[in-house]
């Protein structure tokens, strides 16, 4: 961790405090998983499972075809400014984005989505986990609607046992590490799917207790999310994300705030924001660097992305879910109703 620079409010604010989460990559992302697996299962819960076919294609149009299309922009965007790179930044900067040409193999690797090529757009290795969980989530959820809270301990437990020993046998073999990530993010589908199926009760406990309750799971939260967890950090983050999942139930002010329109507009435009972030930044920083300073072009990113971000998803997300109900709505609704185990 950096020296602390005392001279420097924000610095310390921003390094020393929860407001990591703000800048910190892993934390935010695993409670992005904890979500899905929460809004997933609802489905599931409220007795309205769809089929599995209808189910697969609407989250692969969802996922993946926006995925596609931010991949093909990102590595466009890194073929046209290659000259134009910028001196070093940083090793984050220089070393884990636009580093390669965009070749057959690393095609390959983006449409199969092998997780081995992810430099033209980072922030892309979590979409490949989410992806490929969704596609077994049906698996993961059907054990909670029968044994409840006892299944989701021992799945977790079981995920967890797993990845150890996958990575123990991985040594340095890509297949198996990448084997071993989607399985030890899938542990956070069924911490949220978990929460979700509690969520009744929690509700009614957060309405008769103090209102300070909230505040304590979402300081807790955002604790778990920023701090460095020297073992087991991912599902430490992901019982990060179940206590701000709770704090976001409890009523009041926490929940009004949640529920302004301007921040549903954002949430709308999220997952488009996630996407096209890196190619806006990295672009703003080599087309810019020249005339400006870094913090100055920074400060540009944030409003720079979200209206590229808002455009991304009038122009391909909006248009790939829908792409993904149509194609369901024309299947033979068979539901999944039949093979749930009764609870």
């Amino acid at each position: 961790m950096p020296p602390i620079d005392w001279n420097d409010p924000l610095a310390f604010l921003l390094i020393r405090t929860p407001l990591r989460v703000v800048w910190l990559g892993r934390g935010p992302v695993a409670l992005f998983f904890v979500l899905s697996g929460f809004v997933l299962s609802l489905p599931w819960l409220r007795g309205r499972p769809s089929s599995y076919a209808v189910f697969a294609i609407r989250r692969f149009c969802r996922i993946y075809l926006p995925y596609i299309a931010a991949v093909i922009i990102a590595a466009l965007f890194e073929t046209v400014l290659a000259p134009y790179r910028p001196a070093p930044q940083s090793e984050w900067f220089d070393r884990l984005n636009w580093t390669e040409p965009f070749t057959v193999e690393a095609a390959v690797s983006h449409l199969l989505m092998l997780g081995t090529h992810n430099t033209f757009d980072n922030a892309i290795w979590s979409l490949i986990h989410e992806m490929r969980i969704s596609l077994v989530f049906p698996l993961l959820i059907l054990p909670l609607l029968r044994w409840r809270i006892l299944s989701a301990v021992a799945l977790v437990v079981g995920l967890i046992a797993s990845v150890a020993l996958i990575l123990r046998l991985a040594g340095g073999n890509i297949v198996l590490g990448e084997i071993a990530g989607s399985l030890q993010y899938s542990a956070l589908f069924v911490m949220g799917a978990a929460t979700a199926q509690y969520t009744p009760p929690i509700a009614v406990w957060l309405a008769r207790t103090s209102p300070a309750v909230k505040w304590v799971f979402l300081l807790a939260g955002l604790l778990a999310l920023s701090v460095q967890w020297p073992i087991l950090p991912a599902y430490f983050q992901g019982f990060g994300g179940v206590c701000i999942i709770i704090a976001a139930l409890a009523p009041g002010a926490l929940a009004v705030f949640l529920h302004h329109r301007i921040l549903r507009k954002l949430g709308h435009i999220s997952y488009s924001l996630y996407l096209i972030h890196l190619p806006v930044l990295l672009s703003a920083v080599y087309l810019l660097h020249p005339f400006l300073p870094i913090g100055v072009v920074l400060i540009g990113v944030p409003p720079t992305a979200g209206a590229v971000a808002w455009i991304f998803n009038r122009l391909v997300e909006d248009p790939s879910a829908e792409l993904g109900r149509r194609i369901a709505a024309r299947m033979r609704p068979v539901s999944l109703a039949a093979v749930i185990p009764p609870t």
